[in-house]
C-alpha cells in the first residue's frame, strides 16, 4: 500500500525526464484588451497578426481563464503565483506598489515547481513593478533577465547565468523587445543543447503603446 508521504514523494519526480515532458514557452505581453479587440479571440479586426500566427495558432489558449485584478502588478503577481489578489494584498502602500506584499510574490513563484521537477526555468523581461531587493534573484529561477518594465530603448536589466552577458545590473543598448527575446532565444539554445526540459517566461515591455503593436 502507498502512504500519503510516498505520493507526496512521487508528485516531485523529475516531470522533466519522463517521456513527452513538453518545453514551455510562457509569453506575457502588456494591455491586451478583450472589449477592444486587441486580445484573444478577436471580436473585430485580428490585432497582431504576427502574434497570432505564431503563438495562437501553434501554442495554446486558455479560453476559460479570468484575470482576478486585471491592473499591473497584481495581474502579474497573480499569475505568478499562482493566487488571488486578496492573498497577496496590504495596506502598506509605502512600499507596497498598488497594494502587493511582494515578500509572498519574489520566492513563492510557479517556477519553482517547475525547478523541483528538473526543467531549466528562466524569466526574460518585466518581472513586476517591484524589483526583489538588492538585486538578488528569486527562487526558482535559474536564469534572470528581469527589470520593473523599463525603458523600451536601451533599458536595464538585472541579470543572472544568461549566456553571453555578464552577471549583474547593465544597460543594454538597442530596443527592448529585441534585447528579451536575443536573450530568450541564447537561453534556450543552451539548455536544449544540453538535453534539459526547458520553462521559458517571456514579458516584453510592449504592446503598451500604438507603435509597438506589431
Amino acid at each position: 500500500m502507498v502512504r500519503l508521504h510516498d505520493m507526496r514523494a512521487l508528485a516531485w519526480l523529475p516531470l522533466a525526464l519522463v517521456a513527452g515532458a513538453p518545453n514551455i514557452i510562457y509569453v506575457v505581453v502588456d494591455d491586451l484588451d478583450q472589449m477592444l479587440g486587441s486580445s484573444f479571440p478577436q471580436t473585430t479586426a485580428t490585432p497582431l497578426p504576427k502574434t497570432k500566427r505564431l503563438l495562437v495558432d501553434e501554442g495554446a489558449t486558455f479560453s476559460n481563464a479570468f484575470a482576478h485584478v486585471p491592473i499591473c502588478n497584481p495581474s502579474r503577481a497573480a499569475t505568478l503565483t499562482g493566487r488571488y489578489f486578496h492573498n497577496l494584498r496590504t495596506v502598506d502602500t509605502a512600499r507596497a506598489p498598488t497594494h502587493v506584499d511582494m515578500a509572498k510574490v519574489h520566492d513563492h513563484t510557479f517556477a519553482l515547481d517547475f525547478q523541483r521537477a528538473g526543467y531549466a526555468t528562466g524569466l526574460f523581461g518585466k518581472y513586476a513593478n517591484a524589483m526583489p531587493p538588492e538585486g538578488r534573484t528569486p527562487e526558482g529561477w535559474d536564469a534572470w533577465f528581469a527589470n520593473d518594465g523599463g525603458k523600451y530603448f536601451d533599458p536595464s536589466f538585472w541579470i543572472r547565468n544568461v549566456p553571453g552577458v555578464p552577471d549583474g545590473r547593465h544597460q543594454m543598448e538597442g530596443y527592448s523587445t529585441s534585447l528579451i527575446g536575443n536573450a530568450s532565444l541564447a537561453f534556450l539554445d543552451r539548455e536544449l543543447a544540453a538535453a534539459r526540459r526547458v520553462l521559458l517566461y517571456v514579458a516584453p515591455k510592449a504592446v503598451q503603446r500604438p507603435r509597438h503593436r506589431r
